[in-house]
């Protein structure tokens, strides 16, 4: 998997990745995760 971007501030996260054969597919625009998780471990 790669990842680019302009700027990083509000930059859309896009991925590819690469293939067996050694060659990158396409870019592809991620969708942003409507969830309620927290990264916050809680003791």
């Amino acid at each position: 998997m790669a990842s680019t971007f302009e700027q990083l501030n509000g930059a859309p996260a896009q991925v590819r990745r690469q293939r067996e054969d050694g060659s990158w597919g396409p870019w592809l625009q991620t969708a942003p995760v409507d969830s309620t998780a927290d990264d916050r471990h809680v003791a």
